[in-house]
């Protein structure tokens, strides 16, 4: 055993036992919620004593059961299993139409600000560009300050987009780790519940497509999302 290895050794089990730790406590907090959302709302239904009221019931248990089946997916495909990733053949899209609607998907209002190569079109499979853009959206519209800036350019075989929002600038830890599975910064954590996985799914689904995500400081203060895929 080379010198120094036992030492390396203990970090690597030191590490993987905190991503454990955290990914247990964080998941385990998040799927809590909609479990006993299903377990009482299967219990009002037993008791329903009209169509009307079991109607009702039935709606929220469907509601529910699919917030809990998104939460398992993006948790799937934030820890790269390759069979909860999207299938289909890549064909052309719209960068500017993806970028609508997934702005229209968050409930974005009409603070966007669009500009630079507006008719590019990206080469990307099927539910990739436009659900990574809207958690990257998401994730501007929870954590930024002011109007959510959105710039494409294209240039030879690859399509950028800069997504970018004022703000606190981030730690060089936070910008190195946004995009990881479970990562959470002290902003988030203290903000805003979830599992930190928006920027994983995203950056899972760009990679999927052939390409990368990264972020940047913003001049001025804030974040740049930078996503890259194929023209």
């Amino acid at each position: 055993m080379a010198r120094g290895e036992p030492d390396v050794l203990q970090r690597g089990r030191e590490e993987v036992d905190m991503l454990r730790r955290r990914v247990l406590n964080v998941v385990g907090h998040e799927l809590r919620t909609p479990v006993t959302t299903l377990r009482g709302l299967t219990d009002a239904l037993e008791d329903a004593g009209t169509d009307a009221e079991r109607a009702q019931i039935t709606d929220a248990l469907v509601r529910s059961a699919r917030r809990l089946e998104s939460l398992v997916d993006d948790a799937l495909v934030a820890m790269g299993v390759t069979t909860a990733l999207p299938v289909g053949a890549p064909r052309k899209e719209s960068v500017v139409g993806a970028v609508r609607s997934a702005w229209a998907d968050v409930g974005g209002d009409d603070g966007l600000s669009l500009s630079g190569a507006l008719d590019t079109t990206a080469w990307v499979p099927p539910a990739t560009l436009g659900p990574a853009l809207a958690r990257v959206l998401a994730n501007h519209l929870a954590y930024g300050d002011g109007p959510v800036e959105v710039t494409v350019a294209s240039e030879d075989d690859r399509v950028t987009v800069h997504v970018s929002s004022a703000g606190t600038d981030l730690s060089d830890a936070d910008l190195a780790l946004a995009a990881e599975p479970f990562y959470r910064g002290e902003r988030a954590v203290t903000s805003t519940p979830g599992l930190g996985l928006g920027l994983a799914v995203a950056s899972a689904l760009i990679e999927h497509a052939g390409g990368s995500l990264c972020l940047a400081r913003r001049e001025g203060g804030g974040v740049t999302t930078i996503v890259e895929v194929p023209a």
